[in-house]
């Protein structure tokens, strides 16, 4: 195995264990890296999070939550605050999420770890899942402590969303036709998988199917694919993917319940040929509004999707685009664009090479936007010269809401 330097100084003492494929003991009678071999693992993160926290000392001031009707919008404040890298807002924010609904703060963080931090961090990705796993744990390291540290632990440290890119690119790969492949024999979806005349997109159509799309639906693939993903789990191991993303992967489906599990055979891949790799740097947008960042009144938020709406209606530099966009298309292209442009940037993020940038390309390059034809290359750079606008908008949309209240 040949993963690069960063993988190991970021595993530091645990690299030799985590890096190491697993023996024939550890595996369990599928073939597969066993729950017992899964609890040995998480019984060294769960010590290692032990030792690391004693030296942990609380922010001055912690945020409470003290309205559960801001939960949703502070969840996002918080995962925008962990990619820009803004740890002491990280901290506040899941602070006070905690006091809305501490069971969701510490899964939202774990999802985060997984969708945001995972070949950057990967060792805080894996403790966010061990962590997940264990309540009665988190309550004698005093559980807001535990969470408010890896907040911010996730913050500081480097950003990846390959795993979300490769999904993105599987869900919007149109050549596959997904019913028919999900027909397919266990056999004929891993030799897909493992094919490089394939694009990586086709290829975690493979991967996916194998997962299972009737419990892991998304995508476009069919609900009724109802296989389990242990042909999936015990190829992993069979192609060497190391004890620390076999335990990733686990606990991913396990505790998470969601299809990323199911980008690993492709992760370790990309890990184990990078040849180069870097740290890209990204311009952030922390501007606030109220208490929270800008960024957090996205589409999924009821105030953050009004201002969307009439930041559209208008924005002047906006409309443009609007023009040029089918009507069927619009809800889509500013919904996207605003995660673009804004929330879903990575003020730090950490690149295994030329094939990682082809899946990030892919999932968020002009070709989202080709409806918009020759515009769809100044989309989201326009959106971005006019955050400002965007901002002051959800401002006024946030006290006409609080005054209603």
């Amino acid at each position: 195995m040949t993963y690069p330097a960063f993988i190991k100084s970021n595993l530091g003492l645990l690299a030799d264990v985590l890096l190491g494929v697993p023996e024939p003991s550890e595996l369990d009678e599928n073939g597969c890296f066993s729950k017992r071999s899964c609890d040995e693992i998480e019984v060294l993160l769960l010590k290692f999070i032990e030792k690391e926290i004693k030296a942990f000392y609380m922010p001055d001031e912690v945020g409470h939550g003290t309205n559960p009707n801001n939960k949703w919008r502070t969840a996002s404040s918080l995962q925008k605050a962990i990619r820009y890298g803004l740890d002491d807002h990280a901290q506040f924010t899941v602070s006070a999420l905690f006091d809305m609904d501490k069971s969701y703060a510490m899964k939202r963080l774990a999802v985060i770890a997984v969708e945001d931090c995972l070949m950057g961090n990967p060792l805080y990705t894996a403790a966010s899942l061990a962590i997940l796993g264990h309540a009665a744990w988190r309550k004698t390291l005093d559980e807001r402590r535990l969470l408010i540290w890896l907040a911010g632990k996730l913050a500081e440290g480097l950003k990846d969303r390959t795993a979300v890119n490769l999904c993105v690119w599987a869900g919007v790969e149109d050549l596959v036709p997904k019913d028919e492949w999900a027909k397919a024999t266990d056999e004929q979806l891993i030799a897909t998988m493992m094919n490089r005349e394939f694009t990586y997109g086709q290829r975690m159509c493979a991967a996916w199917l194998l997962a299972g799309t009737k419990r892991f639906l998304g995508g476009g693939f069919p609900d009724t694919n109802d296989r389990r993903p242990t042909a999936l789990f015990r190829t992993m191991v069979e192609i060497g993917v190391p004890r620390l993303l076999l335990y990733i992967s686990a606990k991913t489906c396990s505790r998470l319940g969601d299809a990323m599990f199911a980008t690993i055979p492709l992760v370790h891949e990309l890990l184990d040929e990078c040849t180069e790799d870097w740290v890209e740097e990204n311009e952030i947008y922390p501007q606030k509004v109220g208490k929270l960042l800008g960024a957090a009144y996205d589409k999924h938020t009821r105030e953050g999707k009004i201002a969307i709406s009439r930041f559209f209606g208008s924005c002047k530099a906006m409309k443009p685009f609007m023009k040029a966009a089918p009507a069927s298309a619009k809800d889509f292209l500013q919904g996207i664009c605003i995660f673009q442009a804004e929330g879903g940037v990575l003020g730090r993020r950490y690149v295994y090479g030329q094939h990682c940038d082809e899946v990030t390309n892919r999932a968020r390059g002009p070709s989202r936007f080709k409806v918009l034809g020759d515009l769809a290359a100044e989309y989201v750079p326009t959106i971005r010269e006019n955050l400002p606008e965007l901002n002051e908008i959800r401002g006024n949309v946030l006290w006409a809401a609080l005054q209603k209240k």
